[in-house]
């Protein structure tokens, strides 16, 4: 039997050892291979892993804690600059773009994503609480649009705020112009569908508001953008060249 000194020695010895080794680039390849054949060949070994995983995320104090340490990471300032050039790269907006039209044009997915907007819509207690959640500042597009239009001198005031709601389902409309009840719409890439839109349009139509839908597109051509509001604002029909 060693005595009490021997085994605190033994250990700080060990805890030196496992450092050195954990340092050692070498040594974790090494480790991370024997891990992956483990996990795929060792079946008894990814039955446990499986279950604790199924454990963990059916415990709820788990859960809890697994989103708050996610919604952290995501929200926080160092997260959102680390990925800030790759979100603003024109490769990732391609490739986001390509995933997003594909499931856009899965008939079965296109079903499942309007049968739950169509449940949540249904709710207006809780269309109301999410709104009120949901971001209270213009974004980068409806920031130059509100200059377009301040600078142009256009009658449209900013309302994406939740400033107004309209109708039971509590819809809530980028601008507005108050006195001929005349709506305009940013839709990004990626948010907002063809179908989405006809449906807004005519719940919009059904509440007496008019309303017209711009995209990224539009700000390419800052004239083409002021002659198209200003013609909606007139009651006449926008026809692109």
């Amino acid at each position: 039997m060693y005595s009490p000194k021997k085994v605190k020695e033994l250990k700080e010895k060990l805890r030196k050892r496992m450092k050195e080794y954990l340092q050692d680039k070498n040594f974790q390849k090494k480790r991370l291979q024997k891990l992956r054949n483990k996990q795929k060949y060792d079946w008894k070994y990814r039955r446990k892993m499986i279950n604790r995983i199924v454990k963990a995320r059916n415990n709820p104090e788990l859960r809890e804690i697994r989103i708050k340490n996610m919604t952290k990471t995501k929200n926080s300032k160092e997260f959102k600059e680390k990925m800030k050039p790759l979100w603003e790269s024109e490769e990732w907006i391609e490739r986001a773009r390509k995933k997003i039209s594909k499931l856009n044009k899965n008939p079965e997915f296109q079903k499942k994503r309007l049968k739950g907007l169509a449940k949540v819509n249904s709710d207006s207690e809780f269309h109301r609480r999410r709104l009120e959640q949901v971001r209270k500042k213009p974004t980068k597009p409806e920031k130059k649009l509100l200059e377009i239009f301040e600078t142009s001198d256009l009658p449209i005031k900013y309302v994406g705020n939740n400033q107004k709601l309209i109708g039971k389902k509590n819809f809530c409309p980028d601008f507005i112009n108050n006195k001929q009840n005349k709506l305009i719409e940013f839709n990004g890439y990626y948010t907002h569908t063809e179908g989405e839109e006809l449906k807004r349009k005519e719940y919009f139509k059904q509440e007496g508001y008019d309303t017209l839908f711009l995209h990224y597109e539009d700000l390419e051509d800052k004239k083409q953008l002021i002659n198209k509001v200003e013609e909606f604002l007139r009651g006449e029909e926008f026809c692109e060249n």
